[in-house]
């Protein structure tokens, strides 16, 4: 957890017996009319219910937040699991 003024961000996974993604993911199986706001939104295409990804270990200062562009694939390396960013999932988040 951390906080930003009155803002606090709390790690999820910590409170629920599965990952959001999991939750998101079953949700969708039931269709997509269950996310009213989101279609009314942003639409119904496949990209919008995609999982994202997220350079974690490069967002080490606040300056990298004003970047513009996505930074080098190599950057999105995921240390938890060892694994790179897939380039189909790095095309995605180009498209996104």
């Amino acid at each position: 957890m951390f906080q930003v003024g009155k803002l606090r961000f709390l790690d999820s996974f910590q409170f629920m017996l599965t990952s959001l993604e999991n939750l998101v993911s079953l949700l969708l199986k039931s269709g997509r009319e269950k996310f009213v706001n989101t279609t009314k939104y942003l639409g119904n295409e496949d990209l919008i219910f995609a999982k994202g990804v997220y350079p974690y270990t490069y967002m080490t200062s606040r300056e990298k937040f004003d970047e513009t562009k996505l930074p080098p694939i190599e950057e999105f390396y995921d240390e938890l699991n060892d694994a790179p960013l897939k380039i189909g999932d790095y095309e995605r988040a180009q498209k996104t």
